[in-house]
């Protein structure tokens, strides 16, 4: 059977089987859970550019292929271009999809629903009207590995519970991009970019320091900046052999987002960019800034990176000693302090690692 033929026979009878078998060509497709297509066709369908949202989902078909928020803004796209039968077409696309997940599970520990990008979570848990709860701005979740080997995310819902979802594909993917890294580390990594947790966070600064390749004071990064700053983008991308050196370093991928979005790779930049949100929050998860409760940094551009992120300007600067730690006093210039945690890049500068 002809894989159109097989989009077929699942929008007329979306069963798990048939939704599986579709899953299983898009993973052998070019499969991206990152992608960066579909920002760009949320933007374009609030400025109600309906043709602009149809180029950005159909070219990044199959990779989109049972993603039920891509078919919703594609049917609400061919509406308002006068097009009712395409726009039916989708409609029933997107219902297909939404229950070919369910039909994979009922959203509990057991039988998670198997969704291949976050963007699916957000259809589904509007389809049952649950909304959830959030912590800032994510959701309040737990990520944990079942004996199966599978990477599930169970996020609380208002009036009580919670559901779970299967994110072994992208989970799986981010393992395989991350292959220049040790198993240990990739794993890690991998979890805390879909789900970032101040434990991850802890355990991968860990295995950073504990690496021969921890350099907090190399050139790099500013070889890395004078290169952006010079539309040299190829040379920025050499940051991507730097690992696991800057793993942890926002604005590492935040110049590779950069590099990516110049050269015009739309799905890498949104992966990119994904590690340095995922970095920020565990910057910002490991402490508040105070004396008691600094923020933990690997290296002097991560504290500029956190003022930039806060909207704050630095004023003036000091190295002090805390129990024993050495920590980084910032002035800022509405006259408030912010404190950081720079004691594994001192203690490595200390052994040489300045090269």
């Amino acid at each position: 059977m002809t894989i159109q033929a097989q989009i077929s026979d699942f929008i007329i009878e979306p069963t798990a089987a048939k939704f599986l078998a579709l899953r299983t060509y898009v993973l052998s497709s070019g499969y991206h859970p990152y992608s960066g297509a579909l920002r760009p066709a949320r933007e374009a369908w609030q400025e109600e550019g309906w043709g602009r949202v149809l180029d950005h989902i159909f070219s990044e078909m199959p990779n989109l292929l049972v993603c039920p928020f891509a078919h919703k803004l594609a049917s609400t796209a061919f509406r308002h271009l006068g097009d009712p039968t395409g726009a039916e077409s989708e409609r029933r696309f997107y219902h297909a999809c939404l229950d070919g997940i369910f039909a994979t599970g009922d959203g509990s520990p057991e039988r998670p629903y198997r969704v291949m990008r976050a963007e699916d979570k957000y259809e589904v848990l509007g389809a049952l009207d649950r909304e959830p709860l959030l912590e800032g701005k994510s959701f309040q979740a737990r990520v944990w590995s079942d004996g199966e080997d599978r990477r599930i995310e169970a996020i609380a819902v208002k009036g009580g519970g919670e559901l779970c979802f299967d994110l072994t594909d992208s989970f799986e993917w981010l393992r395989r991009t991350l292959g220049n890294l040790a198993p240990s580390m990739a794993d890690r990594f991998a979890g805390f970019v879909l789900r970032p947790h101040v434990d991850d966070f802890v355990e991968l600064r860990r295995l950073c320091t504990a690496s021969s390749h921890y350099k907090p004071y190399s050139e790099t990064l500013s070889v890395a900046d004078r290169a952006a700053s010079e539309g040299s983008w190829q040379r920025v991308r050499d940051l991507e052999g730097e690992m696991p050196d800057l793993l942890l370093s926002p604005r590492a991928h935040d110049l590779l987002r950069m590099a990516y979005e110049a050269l015009g790779e739309a799905a890498n930049a949104a992966m990119f960019g994904s590690f340095y949100q995922a970095c920020m929050r565990g910057i910002l998860a490991s402490g508040d800034g105070s004396v008691e409760r600094p923020y933990m940094v690997l290296r002097h551009e991560d504290e500029y990176d956190v003022l930039c992120w806060l909207g704050r300007t630095l004023k003036m600067q000091s190295l002090i000693e805390l129990d024993g730690r050495a920590v980084d006093e910032m002035l800022l210039d509405d006259g408030s302090t912010l404190y950081f945690d720079i004691t594994e890049s001192f203690v490595r500068a200390g052994e040489g690692g300045r090269s």
